[in-house]
């Protein structure tokens, strides 16, 4: 063997030796980049879902007695209080019930643990709930020995009867109004926060936190943007949210209670329409209609002859002519006259379908056009 040869045969074994060294640490980047994703997914529907725990428990009403002379300026304990009257279930067992709800909603086993104290601020009208979740992982069991993840979220706004006043300053916040999701032209933008009494300049404050793409003007009390869409489980239908708002002036003391109230919108996801073939057929479809506000109409642009669209569910069947083939754009208009499009592609069978054919699904004409 020439030396050359021998050389080549070293470096071969050499690559294979760094490969077999570099292949743990590879499979492990991997998992725990799978394990990264998962724990990032479950945070996020596990942050939404106590968010509207809170707001509902709120809204209903929470029926704790006064505890005594601190209970006016803070948090207190509110986790074995009934909610919505004095035979309601208590704020935890709600709190627990609504998060499990949406977890099944989401996909998941698993059951999040609320732990006790949750807390409400009677001046704020936020709820402090702190929750941890379990997920599904592999290296992190190896490394840390714990696949859970824990949040502590403060919620508030639902709920407050009135506007606060504080020495005279109050706030008051518009009435609730729709927030279209994706859209320039929602109707709930911008939103004013007014303040009566007091003395300029203010400093105003919202928590916990605005729809993404808005903001808050502290100086001002002006919100504003373009809302960004969200994610949400179809047919995502509006939603009401609520959180809490603040001001104070300037001759506020450090430290005092701001005035404070609560600012209520109805979120109202993007219209979206999405349309697929219905299995073993070539010209027949369905829609999916996400978002927007109910009720929705439905029209077809150039159906062939022998296909129908129908106006209430945005449905084609029919029998097409054979051979035939094309494109058809749907349209749906939801309450409010904003638009979603979708296009089918159909091909029909050179032949005409057969009996046993039409009666599996595909329907001859019935020499009605139902389109809009």
């Amino acid at each position: 063997m020439s030396t050359s040869e021998r050389l080549i045969k070293d470096t071969n074994g050499n690559v294979a030796i760094a490969f077999a060294i570099a292949l743990p640490l590879l499979i492990g980047l991997i998992a725990f980049a799978i394990d990264l994703s998962r724990a990032t997914r479950m945070r996020s529907v596990l942050s939404a879902a106590i968010d509207t725990a809170a707001a509902d428990i709120l809204d209903r009403g929470i029926q704790c007695p006064p505890s005594g002379p601190t209970s006016a300026t803070f948090p207190s304990d509110i986790s074995k209080c009934p909610v919505g009257g004095p035979k309601g279930e208590t704020v935890q067992a709600m709190a627990r019930r609504l998060v499990e709800q949406q977890f099944a909603a989401n996909g998941y086993s698993t059951r999040p643990v609320i732990s006790p104290p949750i807390l409400l601020n009677p001046v704020t009208r936020r709820l402090a709930i702190t929750a941890t979740a379990a997920y599904p992982c592999s290296l992190s069991r190896v490394l840390v020995g714990n696949c859970s993840i824990g949040i502590n979220e403060t919620v508030g706004g639902a709920g407050l009867p009135t506007p606060s006043r504080q020495r005279g300053l109050t706030l008051i916040a518009p009435p609730t109004s729709d927030l279209w999701l994706g859209e320039r032209s929602s109707p709930a933008l911008p939103t004013q926060l007014s303040v009566s009494n007091g003395t300029a300049p203010f400093s105003f404050s919202v928590g916990p936190r605005l729809p993404h793409g808005l903001s808050l003007n502290q100086v001002t009390g002006q919100i504003n943007g373009l809302p960004r869409d969200e994610d949400c489980i179809a047919p995502c239908s509006p939603e009401l949210r609520s959180i809490a708002v603040s001001v104070t002036d300037r001759e506020d003391p450090a430290g005092q209670r701001p005035a404070a109230a609560a600012l209520s919108y109805r979120i109202v996801h993007k219209l979206k329409l999405k349309i697929e073939q219905i299995p073993a057929s070539q010209v027949a479809f369905s829609t999916q209609t996400t978002g927007g506000i109910a009720p929705f109409r439905y029209s077809c642009s150039n159906p062939p002859s022998g296909m129908v669209c129908d106006p209430h569910t945005g449905e084609i069947s029919g029998a097409a002519l054979p051979g035939a083939s094309g494109t058809i754009t749907v349209r749906v208009v939801d309450g409010r006259g904003k638009t979603a499009d979708a296009v089918a592609v159909y091909r029909s069978p050179s032949t005409a379908p057969s009996p046993s054919a039409l009666a599996n699904g595909a329907r001859p004409n019935s020499g009605k056009n139902l389109t809009n």
